[in-house]
């Protein structure tokens, strides 16, 4: 390639037929150029082949690696290629031009060809063992550089499992709906979670990777994985971008939605401030109305993003749900205010519990019978906890409040419609211990 530097166009040609890349793309030809798969345009442009000639190729339908590879061969060369004379034919290029030309477009297929070939090599690798191996991954980082214009951040790099599956989405057409827990980075993280699985494949069993990790519990952790995905879903993007839903995405449409948008004043910072958790599940839905966007009304990615932007109607809904939530499930929690199921329970002094859970007890040491929702207390017989849980703790079953003796009381015999007395539990009374009714005596 350095030996193109050396040579001058003749004055055959004009300008505009022999500009190539780095030099930008005449504005006429770029939505036909656009057509062009992306690993096949890097290595015409990586050649330095003029953007006539991309665009010729372009509206002739060679539009893939395989394309590319295909019609140039090692021995093509002006006086025999009839078809490539023809193309050039137009801007009167000379034929010492010409020939540099093609020989330009030789190498770009023999370059095309290489990607085929550990293209499909490292797709068969990829879907055995769940990875990506360097070479992948530094083609991906190249493709980046050239339509960033800078070096790709490798602190927001997601890990090599994370990267590979949300390729292969991308390599689909589509993006992915990935939780927090699979969004994991390439930094080391104490939390981290290797497991591998056996698939038998035509020539064996393989181990299939796969990674975890917690959610994110703190404001910082969650900005960088929120980092992490933007910028490695870019970088997925830029290797597929012959879709057109990926058609004008870049790294800043990404930071315009994540940076400004979420973790700006209008969500996260904004003045009455939702808690995290609400934030983490209100942005992981909005990615899947966005999904659903694309799906329904075939828009592109960054028309989706803008749409669920403008949707503050949505937003407000969401945050308000969350934070609503959030407060019920604490307030259910501490002071047995929740919402609930089923009948009354017993706290440990033979009193109703003040909530409506079911069961209200949890036994310690075998002691209390049962445990449910919303009391608290403490007796003598075990510690109550308000919760959301039913029946565990002791027998379990039909009462909350346990006997001396570690027993529990039958429910049907003093609040249901009777017993035969073979069920058990305690008929005696856990109020006087007598042998009767509680709602007889002690209502």
């Amino acid at each position: 390639m350095a030996g193109y530097e050396g040579y001058s166009w003749g004055s055959g040609a004009d300008k505009k037929y022999t500009e190539h890349h780095p030099q930008p793309c005449p504005k006429e030809w770029l939505e036909d150029i656009r057509n062009i798969q992306t690993s096949a345009l890097q290595a015409l442009e990586l050649y330095k082949v003029p953007w006539y000639i991309i665009h010729m190729l372009a509206l002739s339908h060679y539009v893939t690696v395989g394309d590319i590879a295909d019609r140039f061969t090692e021995t093509l060369t002006y006086t025999k290629a009839t078809a490539e004379r023809m193309m050039l034919k137009e801007a009167e290029y000379t034929e010492e031009e010409a020939n540099r030309i093609l020989g330009r477009l030789k190498r770009a297929a023999v370059a095309c060809r290489k990607h085929e070939e550990n293209s499909d090599k490292a797709e068969r690798m990829r879907s055995a063992v769940g990875g990506m191996d360097q070479a992948e991954q530094k083609d991906l980082r190249e493709t980046w550089r050239m339509k960033e214009g800078h070096k790709f951040p490798l602190e927001y790099e997601g890990s090599e499992i994370y990267i590979a599956k949300q390729l292969r989405e991308t390599q689909k057409g589509q993006l992915g709906n990935f939780t927090n827990k699979q969004i994991i980075g390439r930094l080391p993280d104490p939390t981290i979670k290797d497991s591998s699985s056996q698939v038998p494949t035509g020539t064996g069993v393989v181990d299939i990777k796969d990674q975890t990790k917690q959610a994110p519990n703190t404001e910082e952790r969650w900005i960088y994985q929120m980092r992490v995905f933007y910028y490695s879903l870019t970088l997925c993007i830029h290797s597929s971008s012959a879709y057109a839903i990926f058609q004008d995405w870049n790294l800043e449409c990404a930071k315009q939605y994540w940076e400004h948008f979420l973790m700006g004043p209008l969500i996260l910072k904004r003045k009455d401030s939702p808690s995290l958790r609400t934030v983490m599940i209100a942005e992981r839905k909005a990615w899947s109305e966005i999904c659903l966007d694309i799906y329904r009304t075939e828009c592109t990615l960054k028309k989706a993003v803008e749409n669920i932007m403008n949707n503050g109607l949505w937003w407000s809904n969401e945050i308000a749900a969350g934070e609503k939530a959030a407060k019920n499930k604490k307030d259910g929690g501490k002071d047995g205010k929740g919402k609930n199921k089923g009948k009354k329970g017993w706290n440990d002094k033979g009193k109703h519990s003040k909530g409506d859970g079911n069961f209200v007890s949890k036994g310690k040491g075998g002691k209390g019978g049962g445990k449910g929702k919303n009391s608290k207390g403490n007796g003598k017989d075990g510690n109550n906890k308000g919760g959301k849980n039913n029946g565990k703790g002791g027998n379990g079953g039909d009462s909350g409040k346990g006997t001396r003796r570690g027993n529990t009381y039958c429910w049907n015999f003093h609040y249901g419609s009777g017993c035969q007395g073979k069920c058990g539990y305690s008929h005696q009374c856990p109020v006087c211990g007598q042998t009767h009714r509680q709602l007889d005596f002690h209502n």
